[in-house]
């Protein structure tokens, strides 16, 4: 068992005090003068977390101040980039309408967004003002390709109205005459 060698101040405390051999003996980190930027490692932690509070600040209120858009936006046509214009809607909940059209066809009224996960009823509240819906277009079935329509010229004429004179006896043909 190695044996740990005693400082010259624990085996002869008339050496040197106790105060003495604190700020002499400290952890180099937490002593006076070590520091890069001039003070304690707890005052260069606070001023990093200063920094990262301002920052973070900033950020949060250039995302408050997003302006709605001027007028509203239909929601069955809107790409992601316009969904992006109405307040509280990032890239993420802006794809999350995409692709819940996408997926589940045109809405119907504006409320089917509460439908959508992560749209709460004080987000849609937020967002109600600038949302519209268009009526879903109706598909038209498609023409068969035939031959091009004929022109109203040649239309066929209606057959002509039946007559009100008696019809004709039919004539019998006369039997030839004997030979003589």
């Amino acid at each position: 068992m190695a044996v740990i060698p005693r400082s010259a101040a624990t085996r002869n405390p008339s050496v040197l005090s106790a105060r003495h051999y604190a700020s002499t003996h400290a952890h180099p980190r937490v002593s006076r003068g070590n520091c890069v930027f001039g003070g304690c490692l707890m005052r260069r932690r606070c001023s990093w977390g200063f920094f990262l509070l301002m920052l973070l600040t900033g950020a949060v209120a250039t995302v408050a101040q997003k302006k709605p858009p001027t007028k509203p936006i239909d929601i069955n046509t809107a790409s992601i980039e316009q969904l992006q214009q109405l307040p509280g809607i990032g890239p993420v909940m802006a794809k999350s309408i995409f692709d819940f059209r996408k997926k589940s066809g045109p809405f119907h009224r504006p409320e089917d967004l509460l439908s959508i996960r992560g749209i709460s009823e004080n987000r849609y509240k937020a967002i109600a003002p600038y949302v519209v819906v268009s009526p879903p277009k109706v598909a038209v079935p498609a023409k068969v390709a035939s031959a091009p329509p004929k022109p109203a010229a040649a239309a066929p004429k209606p057959p002509a109205p039946p007559s009100t004179a008696a019809p004709k006896p039919a004539t019998t043909p006369k039997p030839a005459a004997p030979p003589r």
